[in-house]
């Protein structure tokens, strides 16, 4: 008995030492194309459909499928991957029908 409450006296006293790591989402907005009148669009985020408007993802490595404006596409969308990092906000666009992606303040 002496030793359980030893091991965990132990495992709690770790406990409080170790840093806490607070993970948040990350902001995905969509933005207007400079030199056109419609913005593009996210289809997908890792295969899931997106919603309209900003969205909140998980940080990290992430497929996204969009359409620039005055793209056409036959075999289904386009993607590309992109890191995001947590609790940042950032903003797709398209520049000459290829997407950017910019972190924002």
């Amino acid at each position: 008995m002496k030793k359980v409450l030893a091991f965990v006296s132990l495992l709690l006293a770790a406990c409080q030492a170790a840093p806490v790591r607070t993970l948040g989402p990350a902001r995905l907005e969509i933005a207007a194309t400079p030199n056109a009148t419609s913005p593009g669009r996210i289809y997908a985020v890792d295969g899931h459909p997106a919603p309209d408007g900003p969205l909140l993802v998980a940080p990290g490595a992430l497929k996204l499928e969009f359409e620039c404006p005055g793209q056409i596409t036959v075999d289904g969308n386009r993607s590309f991957i992109a890191v995001l990092r947590s609790g940042k906000k950032y903003e797709f666009y398209c520049s000459n029908s290829e997407p950017r992606i910019r972190e924002l303040p």
